[in-house]
């Protein structure tokens, strides 16, 4: 397979299908097809694709790159252009070969698989900021989402739905193409992502909502960095037993602690259909909601709100929060915090020590989600311009968590 910066006058597959690439009119698109054309019946690869040819099957492209014997790149720093397509290029192809403007082997390297040169390997990881291990094992499906999300995040394409066309194979995604939707290509794409792999990390993200979804945003670059900030960090071996220990004495009822902890336990995975999010989580609801007219001037309001549970709480959204009555702020990552807990060994702890584990990262801060009441079972989220930190204040009681645990918060 071909893969190049597309330049005008490429020649199209209605064009060449009945016509020897050879006699096509001099000109640089045809002179680099043309070259291709010969590198292949050097080098005996039977079946030579251009991927740029004429427009794919989205849903397939992924598939063909795979099958394809080499991929081959015009500029050795091809993959380093935030092009989107080159991104499932790359990690689709077996094989790939870089070339120079020229069509000299990148580097002179001799392999027949650049892949598996250090040298690429190390740049590959400078532009992607991810490990070539990583790299290396990278594959279509609904895993590593938010690794393969941070990928997307930098790149680009001419048309504003194709950012999330290109992404169609890497995630091994079979949604209808519909050219002239906009920014719900990419709402439909991460409803596809976020019902199928049940990651809400998804959700993590700061700026401006799309138009599919209040809970979704309006393109990939909000998952720019790797790690989202919304999620609590792993707390140290040392520092978890500290704060295990000074749980189990000042606690007055261990078994709310489990009672907490099973209920969390219980929720169900985040689903969306239909642009439709059932949202499991904790819940608090924001009371005495002010606006700060004491802040720097920008475009941004400043709004100030104390509540029982969190404490003092600061948003900043360009959003006229006054006009709105019922506002909550969310805390999903329940699921990535027994991730935390499991990825340490916790199952082989008694029941006690389990829930007194996750009351600890309970009580760590987090990037809270906002959201407003539209009916009494519907609510939309309100995007935040910057992260709305907060923390469960140590003096909130186990039974107030228990009661706010919900399982089905609807977001549309």
């Amino acid at each position: 397979m071909f893969s190049h910066k597309w330049e005008d006058g490429e020649p199209l597959l209605q064009k060449v299908e009945h016509t020897t690439i050879y006699e096509l009119e001099v000109s640089r698109a045809n002179a680099k097809l043309k070259t291709f054309c010969s590198l292949c019946c050097k080098n005996l690869w039977s079946r030579c694709l251009r991927g740029t040819a004429t427009r794919p099957s989205h849903s397939s492209t992924f598939e063909v790159s795979r099958r394809s014997h080499g991929n081959q790149v015009v500029s050795g720093r091809a993959y380093g252009t935030p092009r989107a397509w080159t991104y499932q290029e790359y990690v689709a192809a077996e094989t790939v070969q870089f070339y120079t403007e020229d069509w000299k082997p990148y580097l002179g390297l001799t392999l027949s698989n650049h892949k598996e040169s250090p040298v690429i390997l190390t740049e590959m990881e400078q532009v992607s900021h991810v490990s070539a291990q990583e790299l290396a094992v990278l594959r279509p499906g609904l895993d590593r989402v938010r690794e393969k999300l941070y990928m997307a995040s930098t790149r680009y394409t001419t048309l504003m739905e194709d950012i999330a066309y290109s992404l169609l194979g890497i995630f091994n995604a079979a949604i209808p193409v519909i050219y002239g939707e906009g920014n719900r290509a990419i709402g439909r794409l991460l409803e596809h992502i976020l019902t199928g792999s049940g990651d809400v990390t998804i959700l993590a993200w700061t700026g401006r909502a799309g138009s599919y979804n209040s809970c979704l945003p309006t393109d990939l670059s909000v998952y720019n960095p790797l790690i989202p900030p919304h999620v609590p960090q792993p707390i140290e071996t040392t520092e978890m037993n500290r704060l295990v220990e000074a749980l189990r004495t000042f606690l007055p009822d261990l078994t709310l602690a489990t009672t907490l902890y099973d209920r969390l336990c219980d929720l169900s995975s985040p689903y969306l259909a239909a642009s439709r999010l059932r949202l499991p989580g904790v819940v608090f609801r924001l009371t005495e909601l002010a606006h700060d007219s004491d802040a720097p001037k920008s475009n941004l309001r400043v709004y100030r709100a104390t509540t029982s549970t969190l404490g003092d709480v600061e948003i900043k959204t360009s959003n006229d929060l006054s006009k709105m009555k019922d506002l909550y702020l969310v805390h999903p990552w329940i699921r990535p915090l027994l991730d935390q807990e499991f990825a340490e060994g916790a199952a082989e702890l008694d029941k006690t020590t389990q829930a007194l584990r996750f009351v600890a990262r309970l009580r760590q801060p987090f990037g809270a989600l906002l959201f407003e009441a539209v009916s009494r079972v519907e609510y939309r989220r309100v995007a935040a311009d910057t992260l709305i930190l907060v923390r469960v204040r140590e003096e909130t009681s186990l039974t107030e968590l228990v009661d706010n645990v919900h399982n089905a918060f609807m977001g549309h």
